[in-house]
């Protein structure tokens, strides 16, 4: 059998600082086991990349900055087989290299907290290179990441040269709940975007539990009234006293470090509890909730992180026993670990027997 003429697909625009895989097809023929790539520049036909590069797999990798964004470009490809044979070339196909453009959510609430039940929420995007954005999509998810709200997809077409912003009123919010809000877009040339689930939190009595005091005048009767929604617990540290950082946060990094609660803070059969932290010692525990009647019942949060291809991820785990004597364990999704200096938000939300847990990036 003799080599068969390659095809190569459309290739989607891609950041040159980065390797780049380009797939092709073989339909039959000889075994191949090298490839060439020729790479020419599309505005001078001059050939910028040559190599054969050895193996078995139908793709040939381009080494991170071999060409220069803001251009195109022409691709062929030959493959050779075992006995340095090689095939017609496949039929050229041009590309772009662009920097990666910046999509996201540029005005998140604090900490994530809607406190309405609508919201108006910017989607941004920008391109170096000035590469237009061709469509986008906005989906809003509830805590099981079911999809419950979408805007459909849009295209923009003259608005979507960057830098441009989009507005997407999103109303239907419930209190007390977890969202998720997702945008995801095309460029172009073909470049896939995602902002990824960013986690949202829904509670329209903030400032009534965050105020810490409430007044309400009785101008008829000549006297006001002090409401106050704080309450101080009270807890146990080591050391004692805490270590503060800034004054707005204690430090936990230490071995021995923790603050515990004995009083006047409970866990119901219906509860949602919300951790923030950051910079949290690598496979630790987070925070145990104990059952005062029953010692043996307890929730147990840890934070657990693996490196996979150069890149650190961190979840959290809920370990949980009852009085039943069931035990079982909850993860959450992981997430790219953050730096030092960012939040997170770990929220737990128990129904009776069932729990879920999630843990998302809140910024610094």
């Amino acid at each position: 059998m003799a080599l068969q003429k390659p095809i190569l697909g459309t290739i989607a625009a891609f950041d040159a600082s980065g390797a780049q895989e380009i797939p092709f097809i073989v339909s039959s023929g000889d075994q191949v086991v090298q490839n060439r790539a020729v790479i020419r520049l599309g505005s001078t036909n001059e050939v910028v990349y040559d190599q054969i590069e050895t193996t078995f797999e139908l793709k040939h990798t381009i080494p991170a900055n071999t060409l220069t964004n803001g251009n195109y470009y022409v691709i062929t490809i030959y493959t050779l087989n075992a006995y340095g044979s090689i095939s017609a070339p496949s039929a050229p196909v041009t590309f772009y290299c662009y920097t990666t453009p910046l999509f996201y959510f540029d005005n998140l609430p604090v900490n994530h907290v809607i406190m309405n039940s609508s919201y108006d929420f910017t989607l941004a995007y920008n391109q170096d290179e000035g590469e237009t954005l061709d469509a986008y999509i906005v989906n809003v998810y509830d805590s099981s990441q079911t999809l419950i709200w979408t805007s459909n997809t849009v295209y923009p077409g003259s608005n979507g040269v960057p830098p441009t912003s989009f507005n997407i009123p999103v109303s239907g919010f419930s209190d007390g709940s977890l969202y998720y809000i997702r945008a995801m877009g095309q460029t172009t040339q073909q470049t896939e975007l995602d902002t990824g689930y960013v986690l949202l939190t829904a509670i329209f009595s903030a400032d009534n539990i965050y105020t810490r005091f409430s007044l309400l005048n009785n101008d008829c009767e000549g006297y006001i009234v002090i409401t106050s929604n704080i309450v101080s617990l009270d807890g146990v540290s080591n050391p004692d006293p805490p270590v503060y950082i800034n004054h707005e946060e204690v430090d936990l990094t230490g071995d021995d470090s923790y603050v515990t609660w004995e009083n006047s803070f409970a866990l119901y059969d219906k509860s949602t509890v919300r951790i923030w932290a950051r910079d949290i010692n690598p496979n630790s525990i987070v925070a145990t909730f104990y059952n005062s009647g029953n010692p043996e019942e307890a929730s147990v949060i840890s934070e657990r992180e693996y490196t996979e291809n150069g890149t650190t991820y961190i979840y959290v785990e809920l370990s949980y026993s009852s009085l039943n004597g069931t035990t079982g364990y909850v993860y959450s999704d992981p997430i790219v670990k953050p730096s030092s200096s960012d939040m997170v938000m770990i929220w737990i939300q128990k129904n009776y027997g069932m729990y879920d847990i999630s843990i998302e990036e809140v910024g610094s």
